[in-house]
Formats: C-alpha cells, structure tokens, sequence
C-alpha cells in the first residue's frame, strides 16, 4: 500500500472528532478520503475500538444491505433491520467503543443508508466518506449535518515530493518531482498513477542512488481510463472549452466565451472540468484532462480549432510575454503559413523557454544573419557546438554593418572559447571584426571584447578598459553583466575576494533572480563564495530556489548551475552522499545542454566525493570525465585549479604523501593566483603536509576570510596550538565548511590529550562529533585515548543540548519534552562531563 503523506493534521482531526461523534471526509476523486479513513479507522482499533468497514458501490446498491454482508445477523430482514442491528453490533464490540467507517457512502441502497442514520443517532461513531460535489441521500445527508466535516484538498508539493520518493522508495531529481507536482495538481491517486506509469515505461529510472526523469513520460493506459471516465459523458458543446483549453491554456474567460457556448462553458465549470482564476483567465480543472482530450480530438477539428485560437491571441493588445510563441506553434500544428518575422520572433522566444527543437523547426526557412544566430543557438541549446558554429560561420559575410553585428560576434566568439576551445579562432574572429566598420565606437567595444578574450587565458588579469565602458549609461544588459561578472572574476583572479563578492552581489541586487541574466549572476556570486567564503551567507538555499525555478521554466543550464552549487556545498559540509545526488542531476542536466560547461566541475567535485568515501573506482571513473570534458585540450584559466584539485583527491585515494606532493605541485603551477593557490596547499595540509609558510605568504597577498582560516589552521598545528585548532574549527563551520571544521577539532582533541588536558580534549572531541554528518558514508572521528562511547552525546543529549544553546531553563525543557526536571538535570551534567565544561553557558 501507498505510504500515507501529507494528512497528518487531517489524520488528527478526524482521532479528536470521532472521540465526539461522527466525521465525514470530503474530497474529489483520488484525493485519499478512503486512505484517511482506513488510516483513522486503523489508529480507532488501535487505541481498542470495534471497527467496521463498509464499503459502499454501486453494484452493491442494487441489493438491500449488501454493503452490511458479515456485520449483520443472517436472518436480519429488511423491513426490521433498525431492531437488531445495534444488538448485533455490540455483540461484537463486547464493550468497546464502536466506530463504522462507510466508504463512498452516497453509493448506498436506501435501507443501508437508513440504518447508518439509525447508528449514527445512537451509540456509534460514523466515519463517512463522500465525493465532493456528490448529491447526499435524505439519510446521508442527516448524518452529515450533525457530523464533524474534514474536506481534503489537493497534496501540497512538499507531502507530493514525499509522496513520490516513498513511492520510489528512495529520493528523485527536482525535474521528475517537478513534472509530479504540475501533472497530478496534488492529486494522491494521480501521483501514483503517474509514478508507476513512467517507471513502468522507463522514463524515470535509478541510477547512482537517485531517479531521474530521462524521458518524456506519458500518461499510463490506467490513468487515462480513469480520466476518461469523467469526461465520458459530455456533450459536443461541453467537450468544447476543454477542448481549447487542452490546445492553449489559459485563455481569457471572455475569449473562451466568444469561442464557445456560454451554457456549455457554465456547465463544466460547475463540474469543475474548467476553473476560473481571480485574474478572469480559464483553465482546466486538471492538468492531465488536457492529454485526454487533446488525445482524442479529430485532426480536421483540430487543426480548425488552433487557427481560431491564434487568431484570438492575435487580436490581444496588448500580448502576453508568451503569446507570440503561442501563435506560431498553433499555426504550426494547424499547418498554416507563417510569416518569417513570426517565425524569427516566435524561435528566439522558443529558445528562451528550453525548446531548441521548436526553434530550429520554425527558423528553418528563413535567410539572414538573424535566423543564422537563431538557429545556431537551438544547436548550442542541444549541445551541438560545431554545428553552431558552421552556421554561424557561413553568416559571416552577412554580419559587417548589421544591427546585430556586435550580438553576432559575441555568440560566435563565446562557443568558440568555451564549447569549441578554439581560442585562437576567436581572438581571429575579433580580428577581422575590428576591419568590419572604422565607427570608433565600433573598434572600441570590439577592441575591448578582443583584450577580454585574451585575458580568458591568462588568468583573467585586470582590464582598465572595463571601468569606462561601465560607465556607459547606454551599455545593453547582457553587455554590462558580461563586463560586470568579468571585473568579479579579475577580482578573484587577483586574490581580492572582498571585491570580487562586493561586485557580484551588486550585479545580483540589480537584476531580476528568476531571469537569464539573474540566474548567471547568482552563479558568479557562488563561484566567489565558494573560492573565498566571501559574499551572501545563504547561498545554499538561493541554490535550492534556482534549481526549482529554472527546473519550472525548462532551463537545464541554469538547473545544471544550481545542482552543482548545492554539490559542492554539500561536499563542504561532509554530506558526501547528498553532494552525490545532487551532482547526480546536475549530471542529468548538462547532458542536455551545458551552456556554462559545468560538467567539467560536476565530474571533479565527483572525484572529491569518491575520494571522501575511500570509493576508488568511482574515483577513477569521475576522473576519466574531468579528461572528457577537457575534450583532450589543456584546461582553461578558470578550469586548472579544480582540475588539479580533483588530481590529487584522486591521488589520495593512493597515498597521502603523493596526493600532498600532487597538491604542492598544482599550487606552484597556479602561484599567480593566490586564492586557487591556497586551496591547493590546505588540501595538501590535509595529507600532512608543512605548509603553514605558503599559507601565509598566500594571505598577505589576498582578501579572503576562507584563505585567512586555511592560513590560521596551519600555523595553529605548526604550533601545536589545540585552542587555536579549536577556534579554527568555527571559523570554517561558520563558512559552511564542517568537513575541514570536524578535522581541525579532531586535531585540536588530540593535541589537547597530549597535554594531559583531558576536559578540554574532551569538549574538542564532542565537537568534532557533533561536526561529523551521520549516514552519509563516513565514521565518526575517533581520538586516540579518547573512549568514544564516553564522549559522544546520545541522542537525547544532544536534543538537550540544542534547546541550553537556545537559551531555555530546565523546567522549560522538561515542559517541552514531557519530561522531569530532575531528568533534564543529569542529561544536562552528562552533556557537559563528556563535552568537557563546567558551565552549562559553554555547551
């Protein structure tokens, strides 16, 4: 059976209402109002009621009483059932507090729903359940006046995402839980119906621990009868509204009005097949009842049906952001001409929305150098980089003089450095395109976007020239975001973390967070926090709301983006196996399309991962993709350090002493930049390497507080100094660094041991044990000399513990827990013996 998600304060209202009287439960069909009811009906038999299921159908109707088969006597007759029936009853109940749950109970002959009444008036509790909408018999109805009356709505998305991982039994991707919560509208029998269906076709599967939605999945040949059901009995006129709005949805009331019969459309609309939004847009009641019809709507009628709708949307003033795509894909699908600037409008918006295919179909026909870089974006989008560029190159003579020169040389220029690895064409291409136009406004942003190109591989060193084209007022967006994230990076580039954060928070603060521009703005400000530990403090949940935005809007780029941010920050806080679930789906994602090329970083925080789980093949394995990804090239500026990176966790896995040579090397190799630099020697310091000199030499040539804690750590174990490892400690878990925070605590308790200061070693240890993330495939820290049965806090310490630091006295935590004072007393000084203090401030 389907794990109950989601009605746990449903499942508590109906325990206290049936300890008064009756309850009835409301709810449209596949909402769970039978599940509740068996889930009440079982915790009423737990706490010793009698209980007693009917279950009422409409087969059963037809037969007086035959929903009560095995409750009631044999010989009970019809026309006297009320005089023995109670009898009965309490026969079985032998003193116990009755409960009879009657499911679907409108479908009941008269004669049973009578006795319910009768039962209900007197000694037993009634648990009903009724569709909503239903019409009630006089008996029914009786009983649900005096009832207490629980109505279910549709699943939230959190108990839904539950909902679908129980199903699973394991967690899935933000995509398939994404495409669950849209498709079922929260509906519990959808879901799993939904569930099933794609596993059973094969577009969700498991790999490496987590589902993922690879195809498109369809809707089950079950939960299409089950749809069909509800539709079956429409009429032509009826069927109408849905069938438009299964076609373009929403529509403007008035515009579905003018389209169809007002009648009709009130019909369905009180049978909640089209629902009506305080906006006055209509849509369909469920978005699956717009597969079914349009599933089943005659090609002809069809084809009719979307120029009607085009025209309409064409007759708004004025559009929606959407309309124009809306327009063309129903003309398309109708078989309808298009005029090329349709076309050409409709296919950069297609692109925008994640659907290259549509894009690259509609621009097909079209000549010039904007349906050129149209087209070659569709490619990009589908990761096919040389195809975009041999369409982008045969469009070159088209571009010298055009309005889109400049966007032209731009696009062509980026897949040429970051997806080709063509440096030297681009810098060519740049060439040329500084002899299109003598405009010195022309050679100047050409010349600039020259020297920005240059400086990709040479570590992003300082550009001048970006300050006065900043302070161009009439710089287009995307252009100054790209200078703008640039400066960051030179920031970054050149150890300065706290500019390099100040500007990246500043271009965020100035976009919109759910646009394009917005989403590559969050990634640069991560990418900073991420090097630096300077920035926004919360980037972990600003990843968790990209990821679910731009898995809405269909963008794998920026889905890709997000995923691999939370897997990093995952890998920082020692939860290996959550960083892999989450790189797991970036993985997903950048298969799709990889504008930003992640996939190189997702494989090399792969290799951190394995390496932290002692996982040695999969080691190897993500390592191989760090290779691919490079495509046989050396890697570029803003690559090398995290490839050197993921070399020496690899290395490690062989011995610590040729990971901390591997990582040594790697840090000379990239000594220009001393925050990459940095990373590379703390990680060597991790294998036991004297690095504290170079730690220091690389923060007196930076700003960054992440540096300055590496810097701190090394000098506080050359120095043997166990407070300083200490407090090391939280200055990384304050950075969300609890990996590198548990180590240096562990550290700090064994130096303390050696000094024979065994409370202090004794706190340091709890503190690394409570640093350490359990079940993500790792074992708790363990000191030597240390017991550590006697250090660690039990469970119930540690909630002790949790609810001192929140400042409550003891008989508030009695209070809080249940229970006695004297209790949170001896837990209170178990805690602070093993933890090593004398004062319960200090815990």
């Amino acid at each position: 059976m389907a794990p109950l998600v989601g009605r746990a304060s449903e499942l508590q209202e109906a325990a206290a209402a049936l300890r008064a009287g009756s309850v009835v439960v409301i709810a449209p069909a596949g909402e769970g109002k039978s599940r509740l009811a068996r889930e009440a009906l079982a915790a009423e038999a737990a706490g010793g009621a009698f209980t007693a299921w009917v279950q009422a159908t409409r087969s059963a109707a037809a037969i007086p009483l035959a929903a009560f088969v095995g409750l009631l006597p044999e010989d009970a007759r019809v026309d006297d059932v009320h005089s023995g029936s109670l009898d009965a009853l309490r026969k079985q109940a032998d003193g116990r507090r009755i409960v009879l749950a009657v499911d679907d109970a409108p479908r009941l002959d008269p004669v049973s729903a009578a006795l319910v009444l009768h039962l209900a008036e007197r000694e037993v509790c009634v648990l009903a359940t009724v569709r909503s909408g239903e019409a009630l018999p006089d008996a029914i109805a009786a009983v649900a006046e005096s009832a207490h009356r629980i109505e279910l709505g549709p699943l939230d998305p959190v108990a839904v995402d539950a909902f679908v991982e129980g199903l699973l039994g394991g967690p899935a991707d933000e995509m398939a839980r994404h495409w669950v919560r849209e498709t079922s509208g929260g509906n519990a029998l959808y879901v799993e119906e939904l569930v099933s269906g794609a596993v059973e076709s094969g577009a969700l599967s498991a790999a490496h621990g987590l589902w993922r939605l690879t195809g498109k999945p369809s809707v089950s040949t079950s939960l299409r009868e089950l749809l069909t059901t509800r539709l079956e009995d429409l009429d032509s006129a009826q069927r109408a509204p849905l069938e438009l709005l299964s076609l373009c949805e929403p529509l403007a009331h008035a515009e579905l009005t003018a389209l169809t019969s007002p009648s009709a459309l009130r019909d369905v609309e009180q049978r909640g097949l089209v629902a009506l939004e305080p906006d006055g847009a209509a849509r369909l009641g469920h978005p699956l009842f717009g597969e079914v019809v349009a599933g089943t709507l005659p090609v002809l009628r069809g084809r009719r049906l979307r120029v009607q709708l085009a025209d309409a949307l064409e007759r708004r003033s004025p559009r929606a952001p959407g309309d124009t795509l809306r327009v063309a894909r129903l003309r398309l699908d109708a078989g309808a001409e298009l005029p090329d600037v349709l076309r050409l409008d409709a296919a950069e918006a297609a692109n925008g929305a994640g659907d290259p295919d549509l894009a690259a179909e509609l621009v097909a026909p079209v000549a010039g150098l904007r349906a050129a870089m149209a087209l070659a974006r569709a490619h990009i989008l589908r990761n096919g980089n040389a195809e975009a560029e041999a369409v982008l190159a045969r469009a070159e003579p088209l571009a010298p003089g055009e309005p889109l020169a400049f966007p032209y040389v731009q696009q062509r220029a980026w897949n040429l450095t970051w997806k080709l690895r063509r440096l030297e064409d681009a810098v060519a291409l740049l060439d040329r395109a500084l002899t299109w136009s003598p405009d010195p406004a022309w050679t100047g942003r050409v010349a600039l976007a020259r020297r920005m190109e240059t400086a990709i591989n040479e570590g992003y060193s300082v550009v001048a020239e970006l300050e006065p084209a900043l302070a161009d007022p009439t710089l287009p967006d995307g252009e100054r975001f790209n200078l703008e994230a640039f400066a960051a990076m030179s920031a970054l580039f050149a150890g300065d973390g706290e500019t390099a954060a100040a500007i990246a928070l500043r271009t965020c603060a100035s976009l919109d967070p759910d646009s394009p521009l917005g989403v590559a703005a969050f990634a640069v400000a991560g990418q900073i926090e991420q090097e630096t530990g300077e920035g926004a403090a919360d980037m972990r949940a600003q990843a968790v709301t990209v990821l679910r935005a731009r898995v809405r809007r269909g963008d794998h780029d920026g889905a890709a983006l997000a995923a691999t941010a939370l897997g990093y920050r995952e890998l920082m806080r020692g939860r290996y196996r959550d960083a892999a679930l989450h790189l797991a789906e970036a993985e997903t994602h950048a298969a799709r399309h990889d504008h930003a090329g992640v996939l190189l970083y997702v494989r090399a925080y792969q290799v951190g991962v394995a390496s932290a789980l002692g996982d040695f093949e999969g080691a190897q394995t993500a390592m191989a993709g760090v290779d691919a990804a490079l495509g046989g090239g050396a890697p570029l500026a803003r690559e090398l350090p995290q490839v050197l990176r993921a070399r020496g966790w690899a290395a490690r896995l062989r011995s610590d002493a040729e990971a901390g040579d591997v990582f040594v090397a790697g840090a000379a190799q990239i000594e220009q930049l001393p925050v990459h630099s940095a990373h590379l020697l703390y990680e060597a310091l991790r294998c036991g390497v004297d690095v504290a000199a170079e730690l220091r030499a690389a923060t007196a040539r930076s700003r960054s507080r992440l540096v300055a804690a590496f810097a701190a750590h090394a000098a506080a174990r050359a120095h043997g100094d166990g407070p300083g490892l200490l407090a090391v400690a939280e200055q990384l878990a304050g950075m969300e660094r609890v990996c590198f925070a548990m180590e240096a605590a562990t550290e700090a308790a064994a130096r303390f041991l050696d000094e024979a200061r065994h409370d202090s070693a004794r706190r340091a240890a709890a503190r690394a044990a409570e640093l350490h993330q359990p079940d993500q495939g790792t074992e708790p820290p363990v000191i030597d000399g240390l017991d550590a049965p006697a250090v660690a806090l039990t469970p119930r310490e540690q909630q002790i513990v949790q609810l001192v630091r929140r400042g409550l006295s003891n008989p508030q935590i009695a209070e809080r827990l249940a229970i006695s004072v004297r209790t949170v007393e001896n837990l209170v000084y178990r805690a602070m013996i093993k933890s090593g203090v004398s004062d319960r401030r200090r815990l």
